[in-house]
């Protein structure tokens, strides 16, 4: 699978609204990037930028193209996680709600057995505003504190995957999806919601 495909992928199957989303892949000393306002379902190959990823310049090659607003998030945890090669920020449902509730840890993750084959740790950061520094600050060092940590949510916003190719880290995304939608209806049902009358 490219990162094309990827996307389209992850767009179809509501992991990613409108253009919610961004993916990169490392390659060399730099990074291919989605395009910024690009829609994931309607991506193609020419709507990505490649730029260096320490100080995020431009290739001369895609001048027609300016890289996502995140840029600064994939640069930064390329340069402090060496074992990622891939990078894809999604906004699906379940994982979302996650991310706005004001104690995530209310609701217990880790209720699919793939989370812990797959996705192994995950972890949440602060709200900053999206293609800040201090937003690609918080979400790199999150990754960077433990190397077992792949998917970090960020408070009212959405999620960011990482992994080393590009098929790994969409089976992240699915997988956390699933277990954030699993874990949110057991932690209703046992609350005393009744979902038979629904």
């Amino acid at each position: 699978m490219n990162l094309t495909m990827a996307c389209r992928i992850l767009a179809e199957k509501n992991m990613v609204v409108a253009n919610s989303g961004n993916a990169s892949l490392r390659y060399e000393d730099n990074m291919i990037i989605s395009g910024t306002g690009v829609w994931f379902k309607d991506i193609v190959d020419g709507d990505f930028a490649t730029v260096n990823i320490i100080d995020c310049s431009l290739n001369k090659n895609c001048i027609d193209m300016t890289p996502s607003k995140e840029v600064l998030v994939h640069s930064q945890i390329y340069q402090k996680r060496s074992d990622v090669n891939c990078i894809i920020h999604f906004q699906s449902p379940y994982a979302t709600t996650l991310c706005a509730l004001e104690d995530f840890r209310m609701v217990r993750l880790g209720n699919i057995p793939e989370m812990i084959y797959y996705i192994k740790k995950y972890a949440m950061s602060p709200y900053s505003e999206p293609g800040s520094a201090q937003l690609a600050n918080d979400v790199s060092e999150a990754f960077a504190e433990d190397d077992t940590v792949s998917v970090v949510g960020i408070r009212s916003h959405g999620l960011f995957a990482v992994g080393p190719d590009i098929d790994s880290v969409v089976k992240k995304i699915f997988f956390f999806e699933l277990d954030c939608q699993v874990s949110m209806q057991k932690y209703l049902i046992e609350n005393g919601l009744d979902f038979s009358q629904r």
